[in-house]
């Protein structure tokens, strides 16, 4: 135990006040931000299509998580010096300047409306000062010889660039559903929590980013969870997004693993996931890969017969799925890993043939009922005319 708790670096205890913190904090703001957005009709109104909610939902959420991660990190800066001192001051600098960005671009969308293409590009300049005040993923492992390789600025510059704009948008395009987005971020963090528990003191960084912004989406999800009085919108899932990718930078650059980049795409692997496969099926179908549809995983496992309830239960659980091989990666060989990796490749295909299988089959029956439905009215119809 003594060991264990030495390799922690910092008490248990300041981790779990951290996150109690920002989860009070959060806690407190969201009635109130939901009362301006009502005030001032910023608001997600239905559309009876895609989406899923019936009557206007107050947005804004995401200032609730914004301001409770912010202020605790502040806090935790100025008063944990093993925080600041593994925590450069560039680093805190460019993740404020960048959280701050990717704050207003939500802010603006939750209000105007932006365009898909329109966030994208304004996503680029705080992923590009994320890069610049140095969180960048310039090294990677060799998964067959274990031998870390440097990579080459460009090299480093378009990856770390793709990394948070991907998962920016991946979190934000799962956000369909009552309690969804940031249930599954508390699980991810959760995930990320342990794991940089288990690197002990190397990386304290990436584990009180983690609890603190756990604490935050837990205040807030007391109002998102199902049925959800408030919405996090695009200003919450955007933040959390680019939160989560430069802790994910952050524990890359700590790690030895020889998949080091598949940990935190396993642990926050299910909006990734549903990401990949939304882009894969616009491309088929000649679509714009910006263009909205409603075959999401949440869309699909409700199309199979699901309820609400059903469906969050079941992606909360595959995202604890996620988390468990997350957390493994970093507990078995490179060789053990390589193998884990393709079982969880093959997986997640074996759960998207599985819901197509589903859907072709629900869509099969609807057709016949419908033609039998028809040829039900025009035996009726010829009864009434012969009548």
């Amino acid at each position: 135990m003594k060991a264990a708790a030495a390799k922690l670096a910092l008490p248990l205890f300041t981790y779990i006040a951290l996150g109690v913190v920002s989860f009070i904090i959060a806690l407190i703001l969201t009635p109130i931000i939901r009362y301006i957005a009502l005030k001032l009709n910023i608001t997600d109104k239905p559309d009876f299509s895609r989406k899923l909610h019936t009557t206007p939902h107050a947005l804004l959420g995401g200032l609730a998580i914004y301001i409770a991660f912010i202020s605790t990190i502040a806090y935790a800066y100025f008063h944990i010096p093993e925080f600041s001192k593994l925590f450069p001051t560039k680093n805190y600098n460019g993740l404020l300047i960048g959280s701050f960005l990717i704050i207003l671009i939500g802010l603006f969308d939750d209000i105007y409306n932006l365009t898909a293409i329109f966030k994208l590009f304004f996503q680029f300049i705080p992923a590009v000062i994320l890069y610049y005040y140095d969180f960048k993923i310039d090294l990677l492992t060799n998964p067959f010889t274990g031998e870390t390789m440097n990579l080459s600025e460009p090299i480093s510059f378009t990856l770390t660039i793709l990394w948070v704009i991907g998962l920016t948008n991946a979190i934000n395009l799962i956000d369909g559903m009552d309690g969804l987005a940031s249930g599954i971020t508390i699980i991810g963090c959760a995930t990320l929590f342990l794991i940089a528990l288990n690197r002990g003191s190397e990386d304290i960084v990436s584990a009180i980013l983690t609890i603190i912004l756990l604490g935050a989406c837990s205040g807030f999800i007391k109002y998102n969870f199902p049925p959800a009085s408030i919405f996090m919108g695009d200003t919450g899932s955007l933040f959390i997004g680019f939160i989560l990718s430069s802790i994910g930078i952050a524990g890359i650059n700590k790690s030895t693993t020889a998949i080091a980049l598949m940990v935190p795409i396993a642990a926050i692997g299910l909006p990734i996931y549903d990401t990949l496969f939304a882009i894969l099926r616009r491309t088929r179908r000649g679509e714009g890969i910006f263009s909205a549809d409603s075959e999401h995983i949440h869309h699909r496992l409700l199309k199979v017969g699901l309820s609400h309830r059903q469906t969050l239960m079941l992606l909360y659980g595959l995202s604890i799925y996620f988390g468990v091989i997350a957390f493994a990666f970093i507990k078995i060989s490179n060789q053990l890993a390589l193998l884990l990796l393709v079982f969880f490749v093959l997986s997640i295909f074996v759960l998207a043939t599985y819901l197509r299988k589903k859907e072709v089959k629900i869509y099969i029956r609807m057709k016949e009922e419908q033609i039998k439905n028809g040829q039900h009215k025009k035996d009726i119809q010829l009864y009434n005319d012969n009548d």
